[in-house]
Order: C-alpha cells, then structure tokens, then sequence
C-alpha cells in the first residue's frame, strides 16, 4: 500500500491521503510452495539420517556379532583344546603311574623276599643293602603317589567325601598308627583333647594325607629325646567377630607343634608352595617340598585354613582350622548312607606300611617278616589253576612264582585277548589281571568274562598302577571281585587269590546241591510217567537240553538219561526191597513202559533180577 500526502510551500499538509494498492511479485525463497519443498526437504533428509545411522548401527552389530561369534569360537577351540591337554596330562600321568609303580612292585617284592630270608639268609652288611634301597623304593612310591595326588588336585579330580566324624578319635588313631617311628626316634608325642568330642565333617582318606604330613615332618624334625605336641580346641562363634565370618557356626582348631630347629623366617612365607625347600635345609632329611603343598590344598579343599608359626631355634607349629557345620560343602561332597543321611564312618587306620613317612631308619632295625610263601611245591592235577594276565613279563613271573610256591597251576597270558581265549579253553579258578594292557585293557576283558555264561563264575582280580578312588570303582563297576593297586603285597595277592577261590566253590557247592535237589524232585514227581524224558526235564528246571547237558556231565558224570534211567532203578530197588508190589508193578510204577526191558535194566545195574534182588535184599535191610 503506498500512501501520499500533499503539503503546500508555507508547510501546510492536506488531511486527505491517497492511496495506492501494489502487488510485488515474492522472491522463490518466500513463495509457500518453497516453504513446503524445504520442509519435505529437511523431512526427507531426516529420514534418510535415521536409516542412514539405523544402518550402520545394525552393520556394527553385525561386525560386533562376527568379531565375537570369532571370539566365542576361538575361546571354544582353546578351551576344547586346553581340555584335550588336561586329558593328555592325566592320562599322561596315568601312563607314568604305571610305568613307576610296576618295576616299584619288581624292586619292593623281590626286596622283601631277600630280607625275609626267603632265598636264604644274608648276612648283616647285605641286610643292610636291602634295607637301604627298600626304603628309597617305599620314597620313590611315596613320591609318585604325592605327585598323582597334585595332578588330581590340579584337574578338579578329586572327589571329596565328608562325613560326620570325631576328630580327636581320629588324630587319636592316626598317632597310635605312627607310634612305632615316635619310638624309633625316642621322640614323645602328645595329644591334648578337649573335653568334649569334636565333631567335624571331614574326608578320611584326605585328612589323613594331611595330619600324616604334619604329623610326619614334626617327627621327622624333631631331634632325639625331643617333643611333638598335637592339640585339638572347638571355637563357638561370635557374633560379629571377624574370624566367623566364613565360619559362621564356629570351627576347630588342630595345632601340631615340635620341638625341632624351627623354620628361618626367610622361608617362612613359601613353605606352603610346591616343592619348595628351605635354603638350608638338611639333604639327609629327605623332602621334595609336595607335602606341605598337598596338605594345604586338601585342607582348603575341606573349606579351612592352614598356618605356619615358627622361631628359629624353637621349634614349628601348623594350626589347621576347620569349619564346622556342613554350609561350606556342596550336596555332592556329603557321604551319604543307606538311609539318605550323612553317615557317620568310623575311621581305621591301616597298617604303618602304608602310612609311610619319611624319617630316616637305622640299619639294624628289625624287619617285619611277615607270612611269605614257602619253596615251590609239585601241584597235583586237580591244583587250584590262576590264570595271569599282564604285558610285563617281569611282573608276571614274580607273581606267578609266589603263586605256584602257594600250590597254584600258574598259567600266563601277554594280552587281554590271549587271556580270554586261555579262560575260554581252561576254565580257571581265578583270573588275575592287569588294567592298562594294549588291545583288550583289563576292564573290558573283565566285561568279557562276566558276560560270558560259561565264564561268570570265575572270580577276577585287577591290577592297576591307578591308586584314585574313582578308578577303583570303574574297576569294581565293571564286575571285578577284588581290586590291587601296584606296588601290591604278594603275599596279600595270594591270600585274597585263596579267599575267593574258596567263596566260588562254598558257593558253587551249594548251587549244585540246589540244583541237584531241584532234578531229584522233578524226577520224584514224574517217576511214574513213561512219557517223561530229558525234553521234559530240561524245562521242569528252566534248561536247555545241552546246558543240562553239560552241568549234570559236570557234576555227576552222566548224561540226562542216564540220571534219569539211574533214578529209576534206584527207587525200583527201594521199592522192590521194601515188597511195595510185584515186579511188573513196581517196573510201571517207575516209569518203565516195558517189564522185560525194567529186568534187563536192572540185572545191569545190580548184578540180578528184580525178583533174586528182592529175595536176597529184603531179609536183611527191612524196611
């Protein structure tokens, strides 16, 4: 709108304005449809930002799932392959276990017998020989059974068993057990207990491992007319206290302490890490520095502490604490008993040869001799027969020896697939085996043999270097009667060769009275069917007609029908003695169908007629 106002020279302005409508064409850029393609512009590009950033999000995710689908796959190959080599290090050291503990078994056994004077007597310089490199022998075992136990512990293999249990009974037995070696080092032990039982939850077997350590380094330590001191103390908890606070419902406490050199304060912080040995520690004390190691592990295995305390000059102590209550154990690592409760074993010690501990002997200690097999005896044809099955040829003839000098047929097997073809032929009345055999191994041979009808019988023994609980139950799963770990007593094997071979034929024994009982009452029930034969009889007793056969042949010499034919005449005779009924009717009471054939029978089998029999019979066995 353009306005205009009119004003005269001398500055006077007239009201009225005039106006003017104009119409100014807009630039492009104030026109609305800009304003509208601009907005759809910036819409658009919004959009395309938006997907543009939706896809390169789902193309880094997509990255990210590859890099850790890549990642994922590659931690998979190393755990897979790292499990592949935890399998190769344990049946490494399997393999080396058996390596070990089978000429450990050639050196301990033949050791043995030379001191017992079984080879005759040897004089005091070579007793002691054999003295000296039968303990080296017991240390070197000792060493490879420490060395299996931190290969377990490495591989989570240990299985622990806890069970309800006195510890001070425990201790108590287990210093009973070493007793004898506090007496030979005229070392006092002592064992301070508590007024009242304190019951813990512990493995046996484990806590053994660790007291026997403790206990034996003390002894070991302890110089001549010293002191070892053991004592039991149970906490209460407090509450609120630190120390309860992993050992809510209170612990007890074992203190092993001795009046040995003591530890140096240097060493002090490493006496629980792997073979590790004090600077200056003595050469002749023995030690490979896995004890202490070991005994660390299993008491942390059991949810408890171990420490050491020492002044040099006065002596170590090791407090082991242990939690009491069943909170800090899984369900897995409770024992449980028949009725579903946590058992409450009680603990019985072995003898001390196998609890050994380091300690050095003197040369003229005494000698268990123990009861060794005498000299070889000529076997009788109906000897006993032990078939015995292993790759080493040494260990074979050691043990095949001592069996033979107990009158035993010994017979030798290389393989478990020739042993099973042997057991096969001969039928023996034991089967002792090795495990860890090429081809045939012995728990498949032991699968053989109890599958097998003719064979189930025979009782089996394995022999194995593998001393774990868990590969002693796969041995006895699979069937096995009895189950050695090398190196073995032979003496032992012996007896337990003898035990079961006397349990089978006490059973078998029986078995046959049964079964013959059960073929004399099927035969008593059928004595007057003529029709009655071995078909018959055979399934009156749940038998196949060669399977009767064979056990009848067995146990009486005869074949089915010729028991049955012998039954027959043998109650014809009773009858016949007693004037029970003619002869024709005593011959048709007892199943014959023929008289004339029941006569011919008989005269057979007692040297006359029916009727001469029951004439010369009946006067003097009146019935």
């Amino acid at each position: 709108v353009y306005r205009v106002r009119a004003t005269t020279g001398d500055g006077n302005w007239y009201d009225a304005d005039s106006e003017l409508n104009l119409i100014v064409a807009p630039f492009f850029y104030e026109t609305a449809w800009f304003k509208i393609i601009v907005g759809l512009g910036l819409l658009v590009v919004t959009l395309v930002g938006f997907r543009a950033r939706d896809l390169r999000h789902r193309k880094r995710a997509r990255q990210l799932e590859e890099r850790v689908a890549e990642r994922t796959a590659t931690i998979e190959a190393q755990t897979t392959q790292l499990k592949e080599l935890d399998a190769a290090k344990s049946r490494f050291f399997a393999n080396v276990s058996h390596d070990f503990r089978t000429p450990l078994t050639l050196m301990i056994g033949p050791l043995e017998d030379l001191r017992a004077g079984l080879h005759g007597t040897v004089g005091p310089e070579i007793d002691r020989e054999i003295t000296l490199a039968l303990r080296n022998s017991q240390r070197l075992l000792k060493l490879v059974d420490q060395l299996l136990d931190v290969a377990r512990l490495e591989a989570d293999r240990v299985e622990l068993r806890a069970q309800q249990g006195d510890i001070v009974e425990f201790l108590r037995g287990l210093l009973l057990a070493l007793s004898p070696l506090a007496e030979r080092k005229r070392v006092a032990v002592r064992l301070d207990e508590p007024r009242a039982p304190c019951s813990v939850y512990y493995d046996p077997d484990l806590m053994e491992k660790v007291f026997v350590n403790l206990v034996g380094n003390a002894l070991k330590y302890t110089p001549e007319n010293g002191a070892v001191r053991v004592s039991v103390q149970a906490i209460v908890p407090v509450p609120g206290h630190p120390d309860f606070a992993d050992m809510p419902e209170g612990y007890v406490t074992v203190q092993v302490k001795d009046s040995g050199p003591g530890i140096p304060s240097d060493d002090l912080p490493y006496v629980f890490e792997r073979f590790y040995r004090a600077t200056g520690a003595d050469e002749s004390q023995g030690g490979t520095g896995l004890g202490l190691s070991l005994a660390h592990e299993l008491v942390e295995l059991h949810g408890g502490r171990i420490e050491a305390e020492s002044e040099e000059g006065f002596g170590a102590t090791f407090n082991v604490t242990l939690p009491l209550g069943t909170a800090h154990f899984d369900t897995s690592q409770l024992a449980e008993s028949a009725e579903g409760g946590v058992s409450k074993g009680t603990r019985t010690f072995s003898p001390l040869k196998q609890i050994e501990v380091e300690i050095e002997q003197s040369s003229d200690e005494e000698t268990d001799s123990g009861d060794r097999p005498g000299e070889a005896t000529p076997l009788e044809s109906d000897s006993p027969t032990v078939l015995l099955i292993d790759d080493n040829a040494d260990l074979r003839a050691f043990v095949a020896k001592h069996l033979r000098a107990a009158s035993y047929r010994a017979v030798e097997a290389l393989t478990g697939d020739e042993g099973l073809r042997m057991a096969r032929d001969i039928v023996p009345d034991c089967i002792v085996s090795d495990i860890m055999m090429p081809g045939l191994d012995g728990q498949a041979l032991c699968r053989a043999v109890k599958s097998d009808p003719d064979l189930d019988f025979v009782p089996l023994i394995l022999l194995t270097a593998r001393a774990g609980r868990e590969q002693k139950l796969e041995g006895l799963s699979e069937g096995a009667d009895d189950y050695l770990t090398k190196p073995f007593d032979v003496g032992e094997l012996v007896a337990r060769v003898g035990n079961l071979i006397a349990s089978r034929q006490r059973l078998r024994e029986r078995f046959q009275r049964a079964f013959l009982e059960r073929v004399r009452q099927v035969l008593e029930a059928h004595l007057g069917d003529g029709d009655f034969n071995v078909d018959v009889l055979a399934r009156s007793i749940s038998q196949s007609r060669s399977q009767l056969y064979r056990r009848l042949h067995e146990l009486l010499g005869q074949s089915p029908s010729e028991v049955i034919q012998q039954f027959r005449l043998e109650r014809s005779a009773d009858l016949l003695t007693a004037k029970a009924g003619t002869v024709s009717e005593i011959a048709y009471g007892v199943g014959f169908k023929s008289v004339s054939h029941f006569c011919r029978r008989f005269k057979a089998r007692y040297g006359m007629s029916p009727s001469a029999y029951a004439e010369a019979v009946a006067p003097k066995h009146p019935r």
